[in-house]
């Protein structure tokens, strides 16, 4: 197996397998060209193997792929594709990870660090994502041949080949290549890598921590959940002074806000015709939660309605905002205006229709005069009929009796127009009277209300809980999710979640000092630190009294394990020894178990186990349930979860507090982090390594172990040294 951390890069597709095929981008070249290039960046950095799985346009199984890796010793594979969305209208970058175990938990910190190169370069993303298939695995072959042979494996998805923001970023050949070196850059920041050739050292970079998913994820089929749209308020006011601006509408900003707990917010729409149809998709910019838009060409009666989508491209709706007429509270004496506007309003809507009702819903003379000359004429037509009607029947009418229904039939026809003329007589008087009322009212008018409409701010439209103030929105803007940076021995510095409710220390490390060679801590709230070692059968034999003299007051002794492969519990072969010589010595004492229980049933018995074994001693310092990570094929802890694990400490902790001891938890940062629930063992004491020259973790702790690496008279070879925190008096 060659030194240092070994890559294998898997360019993705070849041969007959084209992947995407789409206006002169052929996904198989791409890919080669990534991945070339990217091993070439790779090669610059210090102790890294970089291997491809093929080096030409050949088509390889996903198996033969993955076993490659392994015979490579890869310490993980990376296959590198392009993408394209069926409709093409997607748009980003997306990472694919395992969806278990510890592979999600690297995977997925590996991968944010790709995405975070991406966006450097002005890309949008999509997310570390996740996807099973219908047996409840992982979707993707080369991440499930890859994770059989226990390799952890992920698909970086460049962009999109097919869509207008992302195809920039691949129109040449050196464009290509850029993204090798950006994958390159992001696999050396997470391996804490550095490089003579390129002057740089990557061992400080802060990564970020995740729990192992208790279990399989999947694709996040929900969208977010309460998504809300609000106007901001003020905007600019809703009329125009022109019909042009009337017509565009107006720009005005609102803020989106929805919470996506199981992936990330990448895309918003939004639609004008209360969701009948949406825009093309837009990028999220904002924090976790909110952002703020514009949106122009508002108009009077349209629907606004956003769409919020995840890195799925699943989408959840928010509410529906309405931009209607605005219905004023009138004061006293404001009736009769407001009839009088109905009116008005109600006449322009009728103007094209016939005289009589233009007449009726008169507001001007024009249609007054348009009335006159009509009724006029037709009053000259029925007096013109009714003239030649009376002489054609008084010529003809020979008898009496046609006389007498003739004279009948003209006096109903002069009352008929009396009636008819009577009515014209009085409409005239009402249209002269609103028609000068009108006129009046106009005058009264100052002469720019007259020239330019009346204008009206948007969010009085609106219902009070669908708007929102700018400085509200900026709080929104501003919130982002707490974290904390800690050092792990093994991964480096983590950036991890802030755990609310966990105590927090309090020890100031500016009054960190040292004394004969050793750390050593007194501050100004009470609290200082006394100085031990912790051992094994591994320091062999042990000069107690030479270890007292050294300034040594404490001493926590191994007592035994349990096989991380048989499970069988063993007592440390020098166990009573070291612990009745450092009790001769003067030194307290204090005991640990490592435990490799899969089982609270199996917590107990290890529990059981070391009560049992310190039977007729007294010791005063705790007793330790030692968890840590077993690096080795087929542990049999491999595959407890978080909660599981958690649960296990307990056990052992509930059950030595029972007995009378001190219980307490050996861990590092990472575990205590992204391992165990911190939140649930608040109640037991922590014993914290960390081998900085001062220790970053900001929960409450009894014991540090600051190294592995000390020397003290008595012991030959190394072995952990550690501060014990108390409060003085």
């Amino acid at each position: 197996m060659p030194d240092g951390i070994t890559i294998v890069l898997d360019p993705g597709h070849g041969g007959e397998n084209l992947g995407l095929n789409y206006n002169g981008h052929v996904e198989k070249e791409m890919n080669l060209i990534v991945a070339n290039a990217m091993r070439e960046e790779l090669l610059k950095y210090d102790n890294v193997n970089v291997y491809l799985t093929h080096e030409d346009d050949r088509n390889m199984s996903l198996k033969e792929r993955a076993v490659y890796g392994k015979e490579a010793g890869a310490d993980v594979l990376i296959s590198l594709h392009f993408n394209m969305s069926e409709e093409h209208t997607h748009f980003g970058s997306e990472v694919w990870i395992p969806s278990k175990g510890l592979p999600y938990r690297q995977m997925h910190s590996l991968g944010d660090v790709f995405l975070e190169e991406f966006e450097g370069i002005g890309l949008h993303t999509r997310g570390v994502k996740t996807r099973l298939n219908d047996r409840g695995t992982d979707y993707y072959g080369i991440i499930r041949e890859s994770e059989a042979l226990d390799i952890p494996a992920m698909i970086v998805e460049h962009c999109y080949a097919d869509y207008k923001t992302d195809t920039p970023y691949i129109e040449t050949t050196e464009e290509l290549k850029r993204f090798g070196q950006l994958d390159a850059r992001a696999v050396a920041k997470y391996y804490g890598l550095t490089s003579k050739e390129l002057g740089v050292d990557y061992s400080s970079y802060v990564k970020n921590g995740y729990y192992i998913p208790e279990e399989p994820v999947g694709s996040d089929a929900t969208g977010p959940v309460d998504a809300r749209i609000y106007m901001l308020s003020s905007t600019e006011t809703y009329e125009g002074s022109t019909e042009q601006e009337k017509e565009q509408g107006i720009s005005a900003s609102f803020l989106l806000s929805a919470r996506e707990e199981e992936s990330k917010i990448a895309y918003y729409s939004y639609s004008l015709d209360g969701g009948e149809n949406y825009t093309e998709l837009f990028p999220w910019q904002g924090n976790d939660s909110s952002m703020v838009v514009e949106i122009e060409g508002i108009q009077q009666g349209d629907r606004l309605v956003a769409k919020i989508y995840n890195g799925h491209t699943v989408g959840s709706e928010t509410n529906l905002l309405k931009f209607g007429e605005p219905v004023p509270e009138m004061e006293a004496g404001e009736e009769e205006e407001e009839i009088e506007e109905v009116e008005e309003e109600a006449f322009r809507e009728e103007k094209e229709g016939s005289s009589f009702t233009r007449f009726f819903w008169a507001n001007d003379e024009a249609a007054a005069s348009d009335y006159r000359k009509n009724m006029s004429i037709f009053f000259v037509v029925l007096l013109i009929i009714a003239f030649i009607l009376g002489v054609t029947l008084s010529v003809q009418g020979r008898k009496e009796k046609i006389k007498k229904t003739l004279m009948v039939y003209m006096g109903a026809a002069l009352l008929l127009f009396g009636v008819v003329h009577g009515i014209h007589i009085y409409v005239i008087h009402q249209v002269d009277t609103k028609v000068e009322t009108l006129a009046e009212r106009k005058e009264e008018l100052p002469e720019e209300e007259l020239e330019e409409p009346e204008r009206v701010l948007l969010e009085s439209f609106l219902k009070e809980e669908d708007t929102m103030s700018r400085e509200e929105a900026n709080v929104l803007l501003e919130q982002k999710k707490q974290t904390e940076i800690v050092y792990d021995i093994a991964e480096g510095y983590l950036r991890v979640e802030t755990l609310e409710g966990v105590p927090r220390n309090s020890y100031d490390f500016g009054f960190l000092t040292e004394e004969n060679g050793y750390k050593a801590y007194r501050d100004s709230n009470g609290i200082s630190a006394i100085r031990g070692i912790d051992v094994s059968k591994f320091q062999g034999s042990i000069d107690w009294q030479a270890v007292k003299e050294s300034g040594m007051e404490f001493a926590m002794i191994r007592i035994g394990i349990r096989g991380y492969g048989s499970g069988e519990m063993v007592l440390d072969e020098r166990f009573y020894e070291n612990l009745r010589n450092a009790q001769s010595a003067g030194l307290r004492t204090g005991v640990y178990f490592f435990s490799a229980a899969v089982t609270e049933e199996e917590a107990v018995e290890e529990a059981e186990f070391v009560l049992k074994a310190l039977e007729g001693y007294e010791i005063d310092m705790p007793i330790v349930f030692d968890t840590e990570p077993v690096y080795y094929a087929d542990a049999r802890t491999d595959d407890l979860t978080p909660v599981e694990l958690t649960d296990i400490t307990i056990a052992f902790c509930e059950r030595i507090k029972q007995s009378g001891h001190t219980p307490m938890i050996y861990a590092n940062a990472k575990r205590l982090t992204t391992v165990l629930h911190l939140e649930k063992l608040s109640d037991y004491q922590l014993w914290y390594a960390d081998y900085q020259e001062k220790p970053l973790y900001p929960y409450q702790y009894t014991m540090w172990q600051y190294t592995e690496k000390g020397t003290v008279p008595g012991i030959q070879g190394n072995v952990d040294i550690d501060l014990y925190f108390q409060t003085n008096g």
